[in-house]
């Protein structure tokens, strides 16, 4: 309950600051509820590549997912969130509760919400980077061939036939 109370609020939050735009079209609820979908998909994604590179990053899913798998995901996540944000005007009950919060409260949890999306966001970044590196390791130890120049490119010797080599000689 704990975690579904910290979206809630996190939802709420996103509900509020929505809803003071007065040329947006998008209903505020809506906006709440598309912030909280990217939140928990990037949260379950974060999960995703801890598991992938600590437990099995030569047998990687995350680079075979195609854009269609990506917005299926969204899809599938967002069904149980509408039951819990949007179905039956839940997001009106979600306000009331906390609506009376006092503005130290709000401070105290906006400073956590911000932190902890600033986290979420730099394990996203490091994570990401580290399963990189595991799965796609640098060939830079490879052996280099030298190559010669091609052979219509004259312009790579020093002189040009007419001009320094002499054929009377």
């Amino acid at each position: 309950m704990l975690v579904l109370d910290a979206y809630s609020y996190v939802f709420y939050r996103l509900y509020r600051f929505s809803s003071r735009w007065k040329n947006d079209v998008t209903p505020p609820q809506v906006t709440a509820f598309l912030g909280i979908i990217a939140i928990v998909w990037c949260s379950i994604f974060l999960f995703l590549v801890i598991v992938d590179t600590m437990l099995a990053p030569a047998d990687s899913v995350i680079p075979h997912l195609s854009r269609f798998d990506i917005y299926l995901s969204f899809a599938v996540l967002a069904a149980p969130l509408y039951f819990v944000f949007l179905h039956r005007r839940k997001y009106l009950q979600i306000a009331a509760r906390y609506e009376l919060e006092t503005p130290r409260q709000r401070c105290v949890r906006g400073i956590i919400i911000i932190s902890t999306l600033v986290l979420l966001w730099v394990l996203i970044v490091f994570f990401s980077v580290l399963h990189r590196g595991r799965v796609h390791p640098s060939a830079s130890n490879q052996p280099m061939k030298p190559t010669a120049p091609p052979r219509n490119a004259f312009g790579v010797f020093a002189t040009t036939p007419c001009r320094g080599l002499s054929l009377s000689r």
